[in-house]
């Protein structure tokens, strides 16, 4: 695989994100091209109408470590948070982001398995998971149809009829043909003849 390409086998995990308030995790950088240390990054955005106090707000990643947030964040507004402002490592192989409140519950979640494509983001918008190029601080695209390469887990990529359905079809064309020849049968003696021979 060449760099920068998506690994089908990373893809982002559609049993997250999930959401008990309207701060959302919307997307982050797990593996940027270049200096890890200098450019992943966690973004959040308030999908409420009016302003969030994130006073109590922690933001964890799957190693257990947590960066305490604070101040307001104004409705519909983004908060970029680098790693060298939180001092969270994000795992370039499967990565939590979760998002905590005063008590300690979670109240958001946005994470990814197998091997992060260099240089994209694991993005939340529209109610999908999604590999993007990066649009930190603004809102997130997502696509109208993933490309093969960008599936969520669960999306079937043969028919979905599946071979069950493939053999149904089959057995139907066959009693189809024989209701036909049955059909031609009774139309035509020679044909009756043919095949019931009369003494």
């Amino acid at each position: 695989m060449r760099a920068g390409e998506i690994n089908p086998n990373a893809l982002p995990s559609v049993s997250m994100p999930f959401s008990l308030s309207a701060l959302i995790i919307s997307e982050f950088l797990p593996n940027p091209a270049g200096d890890d240390a200098a450019g992943e990054w966690i973004e959040l955005w308030n999908g409420d109408s009016s302003p969030i106090n994130l006073s109590g707000y922690r933001l964890g990643v799957g190693n257990g470590k947590t960066h305490a947030l604070a101040g307001r964040l104004g409705a519909g507004e983004y908060l970029l948070l680098p790693r060298s402002q939180t001092k969270l490592t994000l795992r370039n192989n499967g990565e939590t982001v979760v998002l905590q409140d005063a008590l300690g519950a979670d109240v958001a979640r946005l994470a990814y398995t197998g091997q992060a494509a260099e240089d994209k983001s694991v993005a939340f918008a529209a109610g999908k998971i999604f590999y993007a190029t990066p649009t930190p601080g603004a809102a997130n695209v997502a696509p109208p149809r993933p490309p093969a390469d960008n599936l969520p887990l669960g999306v079937p990529l043969a028919p979905v009829f599946g071979l069950g359905g493939a053999i149904g079809l089959a057995i139907l064309a066959g009693v189809l043909a024989v209701v036909a020849i049955f059909y031609g049968l009774g139309k035509s003696h020679e044909l009756q003849n043919l095949f019931f021979p009369r003494d």
